[in-house]
């Protein structure tokens, strides 16, 4: 919710708002105002973007691996959890979580370049994941220390790998978010 919420404040007072969000009027703040070069702008905001998307994905993880344990039991003969109110509920927060984690990583595809937001997404999303399944789950209670030591490791490798990718943005020193302006006349209002 604080993610969300810096979000939105930052967006309402810079040139990033939205027509006819809500958040505008509520979190504009008179006399104070984000550049598109701000520091705020340039390298906080693509954090928040991806870490609230990634924070979706991550429950998105959850529920799908819930929901992949209940169609488990009811193909392994317990129909009645596949009736079961938990199961509308897992269902439902998949699909709610997948469009939430798609739209704030494709806000964040809009200003950014996707050298720098996947990589960022990938490694927060794999951290967040593993540590709310490792919680809810309990998956790491039964590792012995080598196991946990080679699964660090893996880790390092997989995030080894985004580094490199996120190191091939050009122009670093340069990072840059842009403003899409879409024509009056291309914008359709009346659909169906």
């Amino acid at each position: 919710l604080a993610i969300f919420l810096y979000v939105k404040f930052v967006e309402a007072n810079s040139d990033w708002d939205y027509h006819g969000d809500p958040f505008n009027r509520i979190l504009r703040v008179n006399r104070l105002f984000f550049d598109e070069d701000s520091f705020t702008c340039q390298h906080l905001m693509v954090l928040a973007y991806v870490g609230l998307s990634s924070l979706i994905a991550s429950f998105t993880t959850l529920s799908i691996k819930s929901l992949g344990e209940i169609i488990s039991r009811g193909i392994g003969g317990d129909t009645a959890s596949l009736l079961h109110r938990s199961t509308l509920l897992f269902a439902s927060s998949v699909v709610i979580c997948t469009l939430l984690q798609i739209y704030w990583l494709n806000r964040a595809l809009v200003r950014y370049d996707a050298l720098l937001v996947v990589p960022i997404f990938h490694i927060s999303w794999t951290l967040l994941s593993i540590t709310t399944a490792g919680i809810y789950f309990q998956d790491f209670d039964h590792f012995s220390s080598h196991q946990f030591r080679m699964f660090l490791y893996a880790l390092a490798v997989i995030f080894c790998g985004s580094l490199f990718l996120g190191a091939r943005v050009v122009n670093k020193r340069d990072v840059r978010s842009r403003r899409i302006e879409i024509p009056e006349e291309e914008i359709v209002t009346n659909v169906g």
